[in-house]
């Protein structure tokens, strides 16, 4: 067998052994988000439980002039009742089936992600499979999939706009002659329209494409600065249409009906109003101070993981949502509140290493550069409007801080601190023994974080 033969079956193999790496970590995957179903299964715990099961009911297929100050929740956009109530209808409890549609939007964000990983070549790389699993497999994504909320649903879309913006902007050639190019389009206007029909913060997914657009590899040639410019231009042509397409909904249910296109029920009338001026009031008196406490919080900062302070809105609490539950809605076991601070705190030399590496390195050599440049981009933005959000709504009690409503930004968050994996990879480690007992390890490794979590579960 001649010199480059060999080269060829070994690299061949080599490929076999990481797709076969791959397909044991998705199983892995698999079996325990089938296990978190199974065990978890009419455990109805969120936030405001009770309000959100309500809307199952009571949510008219045609809402009309259906005031928005009728239930607590209301003044959502239909789209995570109504998905549902279909199933409700068909004979399930309202706490099963928003745990179904919950179970499966995590699934199918999952496999939108790792779609998006095998576009880029890079879902068989050993920074791919951790940024992949370890992102799925955070004690907040746990919670996303096993509990009563919308952001699940918020989450699966972005990874679905991500993954049809990367076969718009990042094809070989722009436009695309892949023949089903304009079907790419229609699913990623789609996609963004279905955001826009599931929560406010559906409206932050309109950014992706422009992102993607932006950071999109050109060629180094005369031409790139309109071959960028073209792609801008569709970009902001795909958010209009979606944003065109949700507008008629948002102006009769909310501009007709309150003046305004994003009321919130805090600032109504009927749910408080006044508590919500008084508490505009009391920063405005302090707004330095309000600020501060609110990005780098105070002594109470000291206080145990699975603890939140209740009277002032702190970032850090945010933080902690990551890992752990509030002790309101969850109470965690000594195991599971231990791994919650172990996390925590690994997550923040990880997260500083990759920043630092980041920045050090600030290379768009590579379509993963780029993507990881999008990821983190739109996670700084996702935070700036969650601290906006804070500071226009000061209500400790609503809890306004929550991660939840950032779900997306933890793709951001996860390529971070996997990015430490980008360095080992610059390493030449012969294909030895040492070299195959260093991956198995590190299989294993994130194989526990994602039983481990999911099990316990860590939140």
């Amino acid at each position: 067998m001649s010199q480059q033969a060999a080269s060829f079956q070994a690299a061949n193999n080599d490929r076999n052994f990481s797709r076969k790496l791959e397909y044991a970590l998705l199983l892995t995957f698999l079996f325990s988000r089938l296990w978190l179903f199974v065990a978890r299964w009419g455990d109805g715990v969120g936030w405001d439980v009770g309000a959100h099961l309500q809307m199952l009911y009571t949510w008219p297929w045609s809402p009309g002039a259906w005031s928005i100050q009728t239930q607590f929740y209301a003044y959502h956009p239909p789209l995570a009742f109504l998905l549902p109530r279909l199933l409700l209808v068909m004979g399930m409890s309202s706490i099963t089936s928003v745990q179904v549609i919950s179970a499966l939007a995590s699934i199918i964000g999952f496999l939108f992600l790792r779609q998006s990983l095998k576009f880029l070549h890079v879902l068989h790389t050993w920074h791919g499979l951790l940024f992949l699993y370890i992102t799925s497999s955070l004690p907040i994504q746990i919670y996303l999939a096993r509990s009563i909320n919308m952001d699940v649903l918020v989450y699966a879309e972005a990874c679905a706009v991500l993954s049809f913006s990367l076969r718009v902007f990042f094809a070989d050639t722009f436009p695309s002659q892949h023949p089903h190019a304009v079907l790419d389009i229609a699913l990623l206007i789609l996609c963004l329209v279905l955001g826009l029909f599931t929560k406010y913060s559906g409206l932050l997914l309109l950014g992706i494409p422009f992102l993607l657009a932006f950071f999109s590899p050109t060629s180094p040639s005369p031409s790139a600065s309109r071959s960028l410019m073209r792609r801008l231009c569709l970009a902001c042509c795909i958010g209009a249409i979606a944003a065109g397409l949700a507008f008629p909904y948002y102006f009769e249910r909310y501009e007709k009906q309150e003046g305004r296109f994003l009321p919130v029920n805090i600032e109504l009338a009927k749910f408080g109003r006044v508590t919500t001026a008084m508490e505009r009031l009391r920063r405005d008196q302090h707004r330095i101070a309000f600020v501060k406490s609110l990005l780098w919080g105070t002594s109470k900062g000291t206080q145990p993981m699975q603890d939140r302070d209740q009277q002032v809105l702190r970032m850090l609490n945010t933080w902690k949502d990551v890992w752990s539950a509030n002790v309101k809605n969850i109470l965690q076991s000594p195991l599971s509140l231990a791994l919650s601070v172990i996390y925590a705190n690994l997550s923040l030399v990880f997260l500083t290493i990759g920043c630092i590496y980041a920045v050090v390195r600030s290379s768009l050599r590579t379509a993963w550069d780029r993507f990881g440049c999008v990821l983190v981009t739109f996670a700084l933005v996702e935070i700036a409007a969650l601290i906006f959000y804070t500071y226009e709504y000061p209500h400790p009690i609503g809890v306004e801080n929550k991660a939840i409503y950032i779900a997306p930004a933890l793709l951001g968050f996860g390529y971070l601190i996997t990015l430490t994996s980008r360095m080992a990879g610059t390493i030449q480690i012969p294909k030895s023994l040492v070299s195959k007992i260093f991956i198995g390890i590190g299989i294993i490794s994130v194989s526990c974080f994602m039983i481990f979590n999911t099990v316990l579960p860590v939140y």
